[in-house]
């Protein structure tokens, strides 16, 4: 099995990665780590996290 990182600290680069994350999902040879970081984190740019786990 591969191991995949994936690292985002806004929402922009979340975006990014959302059609890349439904591939892996799908694919049993992969799995994947995402790191949440920096902004995602802060309550005034929205706490984004919460949207991210929710995914």
């Amino acid at each position: 099995m591969r191991k995949i990182f994936l690292i985002t600290e806004r929402r922009a680069d979340y975006s990014r990665f959302q059609p890349i994350l439904n591939i892996i999902k799908k694919d049993p040879k992969l799995d994947y780590h995402l790191v949440v970081t920096g902004l995602h984190l802060k309550k005034e740019h929205g706490h984004t996290i919460d949207e991210i786990k929710s995914d």
